[in-house]
């Protein structure tokens, strides 16, 4: 066969699903209804109310959805981010969206992140609270996890109306509603400390590629490396199944031609699932742009994966973690090989995953985007 191998993954009725293009918000009475995601959230939390909705990227693929709030006079401001990133993990969008206050807020204080209720069930969101941003603004990020989606909750307003603000959020967290059944997912920050040393200084091999195990990357591609949902067949319930992101990284940063990136690293050692162990992220946004190194010995070395929003790329698999010279190439550009992406996998709410598989000798495939500067 020439040319690309397409393998459509992903059940009829979300295939019959592709062709509708209603917005993804909807307002049902008091409720703003997002019903993709099977979840609701009130059209008022305290003094602020919906100003508007919409997409916030990608026009017409639902994987980037915002809502913004504000009070009658614009001062107390929320904004409900509704994305679906190739990696959806509730503690990296956590890591990711705090790196990016702290640079743009030198003068910003707080941003430890706690386990807190949210629907009525503790623990299942992730909360940190600002002093001093931007402009020297009261602030509050929340996140939690539905399905495959990252939801992150924002609310700012000036330092004296700190009780509006507060406000705002727990009504936010308090009436968000999650429709079909499942329980809400527990959520724990994750554990950083300084990294006590450098990063590999001998460069990896970049192994060569195996058709034998593209098919399994895709797979893999698939899955929803934060834990995948299963139903529980004794008890008829839906249990979470372990991430493969483990619970504790050291952090460090690495130093690329547009300034510096959070680097996240992790304990080597056993899979933590079927899919393997991540060992390494290097956050790029906060909006899910990401690059990994996922420890897979069943599939030969170190996978190494770039994530954005709905799409994750599998760009090589290596002998060892890669230096972080060696990253650092692979995010400018510089590393032509280390760039092309083996296996891309679309991730659509709208259609479920595409998976596509290239030849072999298949040279001339989509690079993943550097770093904005």
């Amino acid at each position: 066969m020439r040319g690309l191998v397409r393998i459509f993954v992903g059940a009829l009725a979300l295939l019959a699903g592709a062709a509708q293009a209603e917005p993804p918000w909807k307002q049902a009475g008091d409720r703003l209804v997002f019903p993709l995601g099977k979840l609701s959230l009130p059209v008022r939390a305290g003094t602020v109310a919906v100003t508007e909705t919409g997409e916030a990227s990608h026009p017409g693929e639902a994987l980037d959805n915002v809502a913004q709030y504000a009070s009658p006079d614009k001062a107390v401001f929320a904004t409900i981010y509704v994305y679906y990133p190739g990696l959806p993990h509730a503690g990296l969008a956590a890591v990711a969206t705090d790196s990016v206050i702290h640079q743009n807020s030198p003068k910003v204080t707080g941003g430890t992140f706690r386990s807190v209720a949210a629907g009525g069930t503790d623990g299942t969101a992730l909360r940190a609270d600002y002093e001093g941003y931007r402009t020297g603004l009261t602030s509050i990020a929340a996140f939690l996890k539905r399905d495959r989606w990252i939801v992150a909750i924002r609310v700012s307003g000036p330092p004296e109306r700190r009780s509006e603000v507060e406000a705002a959020a727990k009504a936010l967290l308090d009436g968000v509603k999650l429709e079909g059944g499942k329980p809400p997912r527990p959520l724990k920050p994750l554990a950083l400390s300084a990294c006590p040393e450098a990063g590999p200084q001998i460069a990896a091999k970049l192994l060569p590629d195996d058709s034998a195990k593209m098919a399994p990357l895709g797979m893999i591609g698939s899955f929803d490396g934060a834990g995948m949902d299963a139903l529980d067949e004794a008890s008829g319930k839906t249990t979470y199944l372990a991430s493969r992101v483990p619970a504790e990284f050291c952090r460090a940063s690495l130093a690329v031609k547009s300034g510096s990136l959070l680097l996240l690293r992790g304990a080597d050692g056993d899979p933590v699932f079927l899919d393997g162990r991540t060992v390494l992220v290097v956050l790029m946004s906060d909006s899910g742009r990401l690059l990994e190194v996922n420890h897979h010995a069943k599939l030969g070395g170190y996978v190494l994966t770039y994530h954005d929003l709905g799409e994750t790329g599998f760009l090589g698999t290596y002998d060892r973690i890669p230096s972080d010279a060696q990253l650092a190439a692979i995010l400018s550009g510089e590393d032509r090989e280390g760039t092309r992406i083996r296996v891309p996998v679309k991730l659509s709410p709208l259609r479920g995953p595409m998976i596509t598989l290239p030849p072999l000798d298949l040279k001339s495939v989509p690079a993943p985007k550097p770093p904005a500067g």
